[in-house]
């Protein structure tokens, strides 16, 4: 590796490291919500939302899927395990529940179901200033999508029912639920806000 990409990957680690705390704990709890959503009483908000639904084969265990696409190239995957965001040529981005560590991958198209996280093609950790910067262009872009998708929740079933939902969680620390959509904007302004090196 060259000096440069050195500094490049201390440079990111050390931007995520700062948000990892929060980052692992809002994503931990957007899980949980969108559970809730699916689990919605007057009907599956993610499927409202425009989400498809692919269960494992039969006879398998593991997560559900639901896939989302956008009318362009952007597509986003939940599990109870993780969260994928792609963008058609820049490849795609995996968060694994209970770690901030961004995963990489060239592969947007595969197919479903995929209901276990190794089974998500050639997952990498980035390693040169390239593959960082791709990986956080996606990030922001994921996190950004997160964040949009909180305020429709809001918009469409009101801040009573989520915050119903964050009340249903048994962990004591919890983000209040009218400051989840912008705890996610947040996150996306701070990393757009730091050098792309040393």
């Amino acid at each position: 590796m060259s000096g440069r990409t050195d500094d490049a990957s201390v440079c990111w680690l050390g931007t995520l490291n700062k948000v990892r705390k929060i980052a692992t704990a809002l994503l931990d709890q957007q899980l949980w919500c969108w559970g809730q959503d699916i689990r919605r009483a007057d009907g599956n908000a993610l499927l409202a939302y425009g989400f498809t639904k692919h269960q494992p084969p039969e006879g398998k265990h593991g997560s559900t899927a639901y896939e989302w696409r956008s009318s362009g190239r952007s597509r986003v995957i939940l599990w109870g395990f993780g969260f994928f965001y792609g963008d058609g040529d820049r490849g795609g981005l995996f968060l694994q529940r209970y770690k901030f560590a961004p995963k990489q991958t060239a592969a947007v198209d595969f197919s479903l179901p995929i209901w276990k996280s190794e089974q998500i093609p050639e997952l990498t950790h980035p390693c040169d200033m390239e593959a960082w910067d791709r990986v956080f262009n996606l990030l922001t872009q994921g996190l950004a999508w997160i964040g949009d998708y909180e305020q429709w929740i809001i918009s469409e079933y009101g801040l009573d029912y989520r915050q119903r939902c964050t009340d249903a969680w048994k962990k004591k620390k919890r983000i209040p639920a009218h400051e989840m959509a912008a705890k996610w904007h947040e996150l996306v302004e701070y990393l757009l806000s730091q050098p792309k090196s040393n």
